[in-house]
C-alpha cells in the first residue's frame, strides 16, 4: 500500500514539475517575444530609414518617402525619416520641406546641422526671410564654423547685404582657406561692393580660380559677365574666348560671346556665327534659342535664310517654329509668316501657331480669317496647362491690349490658372481706375485663397468705396485690422469704416498708432486729411491733404479728397 502511495505521489509531482516548466516556458516566451517587438520597434525604423536613403540616391522619391512614412508610423521621433521627407519635397520646390525641417528641430532642437538646413531650405525655396530666421536660431558658440559662416554668406547675399556676404565668406576663408567654394563665393561679394578696390580683388581672385576643375568655367562666366557690365567688352571677349575651350561650357556662354564679339565689332563674328548655327543644328532647342538670339541683334533676315536649310522636321518643332515665326515678324513679311505657320503641326503648342497664323491674317487684313484663327487659338490654349498665360504673353509684346484682357477674363474664370490672372486683371483695372471691375477681381481673389489678406481688404476697401455691402466690408476691416493693428493698410481701411458709420474719432483714434511716417505715406495721409477735416481739424488736415496729391487714387478717392479740401476753405 505504501508503494503504491509512493508511486501516486511521484507521479503527481512530475506532473507539477511539468506544469512549473511549462508555465516557466510561456513566461520565457511572452518575454522573448516582448523583447522582439521592442527591438523591432527600434531596428524596423532604421532599416526602413537606410532603405529610403537608398533609393533617394538613385532618385525613387516615391519609393524613398514611402519608406520614410513607414518609419515615422512605427517611430514618429523618427528624425532622420523627417530630414529624408525634407530633402525630397525641398529638390522638387514643395514648400512643405519648411514644415518637416522645423519638425525636425523639434525632434532635435541643439542640432545645428539641422539650424543650417532650415536656412538652406528657405535659400532654396527664395524665402530669403526663412532663412534669416534660421540663423538665429543658431547659437555664438556654434557659429564658430566653416558651416555657419558660408550659409550666413549665402542668406546675406539672398538679402543683397553683399557687405555681410563678403565678412562671412571671409571668416570661413580664415576657418578653411582651402575652400574653393567659398573663395569663389567670397569674390562674387566682393564684386558687388561700391568699393573700387574690393571689386578688384574679387576680380583677381576669379582669375586665379580660372584652373580649378570645378570653379574654373564658374570663375570664367563671372568675369566675363561682371567686366561686359562694367563696359570692359575687350576683357571681357578675353575671358569669354578662354571659356569657350572649357569642356563645361555651355550655350548660353556661346550666345554671350557672340553678344561680345558683335558688339566689339570682331572679325572673328562672322565665323563664330556660321560654326554656332552648325552646331546648333543638331538641337532644335538650340536652333531656337540662336534664332531668338538673331532677332534681337537685327540679323532676322539672315535666321530666315538659315531656316530655309533646316530640315521640315526641325522646323516643326514648337520652340524653333515659334522663333523663326518673330523673326518674320521683325522684318514685317506678313506672307512669309502665313506661310511657314500654315502648313505646320506643333502639337501641344499648336495654339501658338494659330496664333501666329491668326496675327499674319490680322496684318494682312484678312478680318474673318484673323477672327476664326484666335478663336481657335483661345479655345486650345485653354485647354493647356500654362496655355493661357502663355498666349498672354506672347498678345502683350505684340501690343494687343484688349485681346489681353479677354484672355485674362477667360483664364479668372477657368478652373485653373486663376491667381495670376486675377492679380494681372487687378493691376490692369486700377490702371483703368475701373473700382467696380478691381472690386470684381478682389472678390474672386480672395474666394480662390481665403488667406490672402491683401485680397481681403482691397474687396473690404473698394467695397466701402462703391457703398456696396458695406456691413460686411466693415466685418472684414476689422477683421484684419484686429490681427495686425500696426498695418497701415489695413488700419486705414477701418478706419474710413469707422468715418462711415459716422465714428470718425474712433478713425481717426486708431490712425493716431500708427508711426508718423506711416501717416506721411500719401496714400495713407489722404484718408487721415479726410478725417482730420471731417472733425474740423482744418489746420492740421491741410498738411496731409496736401500730401494727397502725390498719391494714386481712384476717382472716388479723389473725390473724398475734393471735398475734405472744400471743407477747409
Amino acid at each position: 500500500m505504501n508503494d503504491v502511495k509512493k508511486r501516486i505521489e511521484n507521479r503527481l509531482g512530475w506532473k507539477s514539475r511539468w506544469g512549473i516548466i511549462a508555465v516557466c516556458g510561456v513566461l520565457a516566451f511572452a518575454v522573448t517575444a516582448l523583447l522582439a517587438y521592442r527591438l523591432y520597434k527600434r531596428s524596423e525604423p532604421d532599416l526602413l530609414v537606410r532603405g529610403a536613403r537608398e533609393l533617394l540616391a538613385k532618385k525613387d522619391y516615391a519609393g524613398a518617402i514611402l519608406d520614410a512614412r513607414r518609419a515615422l508610423q512605427i517611430n514618429p521621433a523618427s528624425a532622420d525619416a523627417c530630414r529624408i521627407i525634407a530633402s525630397i519635397l525641398e529638390s522638387i520646390g514643395n514648400t512643405e520641406a519648411i514644415d518637416w525641417r522645423r519638425r525636425v528641430l523639434r525632434l532635435a532642437p541643439d542640432s545645428l546641422d539641422d539650424k543650417l538646413a532650415l536656412a538652406a531650405t528657405g535659400l532654396r525655396l527664395n524665402q530669403a526671410s526663412l532663412a534669416r530666421e534660421a540663423l538665429e536660431l543658431i547659437s555664438d558658440r556654434e557659429k564658430r564654423c566653416v558651416a555657419y559662416e558660408s550659409t550666413a554668406g549665402a542668406v546675406a547675399v539672398a538679402n543683397e547685404d553683399f557687405a555681410a556676404a563678403s565678412r562671412h565668406y571671409e571668416e570661413a576663408l580664415r576657418l578653411d582657406p582651402n575652400s574653393e567654394s567659398n573663395r569663389f563665393n567670397y569674390a562674387n561679394a566682393l564684386l558687388r561692393s561700391p568699393t573700387l578696390g574690393e571689386r578688384e580683388s574679387g576680380l583677381q581672385i576669379l582669375e586665379r580660380l580660372r584652373t580649378s576643375l570645378k570653379f574654373g568655367p564658374l570663375s570664367l562666366r563671372a568675369l566675363t559677365t561682371d567686366l561686359a557690365a562694367h563696359n570692359q567688352l575687350l576683357d571681357a571677349l578675353k575671358f569669354s574666348s578662354e571659356l569657350q575651350s572649357n569642356p563645361h561650357v555651355e550655350f548660353g556662354d556661346k550666345l554671350n560671346h557672340l553678344d561680345l564679339l558683335q558688339v566689339t565689332g570682331s572679325t572673328e563674328f562672322r565665323t563664330f556665327l556660321h560654326n554656332l548655327q552648325q552646331y546648333a543644328s543638331m538641337e532644335p532647342a538650340k536652333v531656337g534659342l540662336l534664332m531668338a538670339w538673331m532677332a534681337s541683334h537685327q540679323l532676322a533676315g539672315e535666321a530666315i535664310t538659315w531656316g530655309k536649310q533646316l530640315p521640315s522636321k526641325t522646323i516643326s518643332n514648337s520652340q524653333v517654329g515659334a522663333n523663326l515665326a518673330n523673326c518674320y515678324i521683325a522684318i514685317g513679311d506678313w506672307e512669309g509668316l502665313k506661310g511657314i505657320v500654315a502648313g505646320l503641326n506643333w502639337g501641344d503648342a499648336e495654339y501658338l501657331r494659330q496664333a501666329y497664323l491668326a496675327r499674319a491674317m490680322k496684318e494682312l487684313g484678312d478680318a474673318d480669317g484673323f477672327r476664326n484663327e484666335w478663336r481657335v487659338s483661345e479655345s486650345a490654349a485653354a485647354d493647356q496647362s500654362d496655355g493661357l498665360k502663355t498666349l498672354v504673353r506672347l498678345v502683350d509684346s505684340w501690343g494687343w491690349k484688349d485681346l489681353i484682357k479677354e484672355l485674362l477674363v477667360r483664364a479668372a474664370q477657368a478652373n485653373r490658372e486663376q491667381e495670376w490672372a486675377l492679380f494681372l486683371l487687378y493691376q490692369i483695372y486700377a490702371q483703368e481706375g475701373d473700382t467696380r471691375q478691381m472690386c470684381w477681381a478682389a472678390a474672386k481673389a480672395r474666394v480662390l485663397d481665403p488667406t490672402n489678406e491683401l485680397a481681403e481688404n482691397n474687396f473690404a476697401m473698394l467695397s466701402l468705396l462703391l457703398k456696396s455691402d458695406v456691413d460686411r466690408a466693415t466685418d472684414l476691416a476689422r477683421a484684419l485690422y484686429s490681427k495686425q493693428p500696426t498695418n497701415p493698410i489695413f488700419t486705414s481701411t477701418y478706419a474710413y469704416a469707422l468715418h462711415l458709420a459716422g465714428r470718425t474719432q474712433d478713425a481717426l483714434r486708431i490712425m493716431s498708432f500708427l508711426r508718423p511716417d506711416q501717416l506721411r505715406d500719401p496714400s495713407i495721409a489722404a484718408y487721415y486729411g479726410i478725417f482730420l477735416a471731417a472733425s474740423g481739424a482744418h489746420a492740421e488736415a491741410a498738411g496731409f491733404l496736401e500730401l494727397a496729391k502725390k498719391a494714386t487714387l481712384l476717382s472716388e478717392e479723389k473725390q473724398l479728397v475734393a471735398s475734405a479740401v472744400r471743407e477747409l476753405n
